[in-house]
């Protein structure tokens, strides 16, 4: 017997797009820490790049040091992504996608950071 299950906006706000069925997985956006996430990394990228800064005293390259400290904390949230059975990607494409995605968002929160300490 198959069971017919409407959908509302409140299912939509929880569990993630209408192509991911009974909770699965959970969309990006829609997750509670999403909101947290990203300040977070960003106020983390900027406290460390700062204070590699006055203590190993890398004033020449401040730039340089927000851009490592940032695709760090990338690969930090991106292990612990992919750690998660459920948000692990299934095949190669699937893999490559999440690397370039994971980037792009370690760069994103390099161009907060350095956004931050500029101004």
């Amino acid at each position: 017997m198959i069971e017919h299950r409407t959908r509302g906006v409140s299912d939509l706000l929880i569990v993630g797009p209408p192509d991911l069925v009974d909770g699965q997985n959970a969309g990006v956006f829609t997750a509670p820490q999403s909101i947290v996430v990203f300040p977070v990394a960003t106020s983390i990228v900027v406290t460390s790049s700062r204070a590699a800064r006055t203590i190993a005293g890398l004033e020449s390259s401040p730039v340089m040091v927000s851009l490592v400290s940032a695709g760090i904390v990338g690969a930090i949230l991106f292990t612990l992504t992919v750690m998660d059975s459920r948000a692990r990607p299934r095949d190669a494409v699937g893999w490559g996608i999440a690397i370039v995605v994971a980037l792009l968002n370690a760069l994103l929160i390099f161009a907060a950071a350095v956004g931050i300490e500029k101004f």
